[in-house]
């Protein structure tokens, strides 16, 4: 199956037909945003409910451009592009799990942060000296402590994500294959990083 959408991957998520969730989690699921904070300014994509506990769940979803047909249905794919701009989300939402998982307010069990694409520069590593290289999740990198752009960079590429950002866990990225297509812009990838309250190597 292809997903056009995010919200796809939310409902593929909760769907008793198969999911990349069922290979982990074994729980009352329903999709929801749900707030953390008074404020209602920070907010999850999911949270699954196992009794009292909140398990929460990010997503993201990243497309390389694509226009024709997988087997008898058309299909468009976004070109999101700006990779150094995703893989800073990525792990800033990584970030914000840690926090969540230590809140005090709920009851908070393991979140997991899941990133779906077709853009194998996500999973591929370069050899390129970029100002996002300490952002880089490619397959078999290790990512902990501070994270930050290196040397001067544009203005367009940092607004609203200049602020550094710190992991406490420790974290093994690993991708695996979701949708094996024949056309290789269909051949898509998934990564899905567990995150603790007692944050220690993955």
């Amino acid at each position: 199956m292809i997903l056009i959408h995010r919200v796809d991957i939310a409902y593929s998520l909760v769907n008793a037909s198969g999911s990349i969730l069922y290979y982990f989690i074994d729980a009352e699921k329903f999709i929801t945003i749900f707030c953390f904070h008074k404020s209602n300014s920070v907010c999850v994509d999911i949270v699954v409910q196992d009794g009292e506990t909140l398990i929460p769940i990010e997503l993201k979803y990243k497309t390389k451009g694509f226009s024709g047909k997988f087997g008898d249905v058309d299909i468009v794919l976004k070109n999101h592009g700006a990779q150094d701009q995703g893989r800073y989300d990525f792990l800033k939402d990584i970030e914000r799990l840690e926090g969540f998982c230590g809140c005090k307010k709920y009851t908070v069990g393991t979140g997991y942060a899941i990133f779906l694409t077709n853009d194998s520069m996500y999973w591929e590593p370069s050899k390129r000296d970029c100002v996002d290289k300490l952002f880089r999740i490619h397959k078999g990198r290790e990512i902990t402590g501070d994270i930050h752009w290196v040397g001067e960079t544009k203005p367009g590429t940092t607004k609203g994500r200049d602020k550094p950002l710190h992991l406490e866990g420790q974290y093994q990225i690993t991708w695996n294959p979701y949708e094996l297509a024949k056309n290789k812009k269909l051949q898509f990838q998934y990564t899905i990083i567990k995150i603790n309250k007692i944050n220690k190597k993955q």
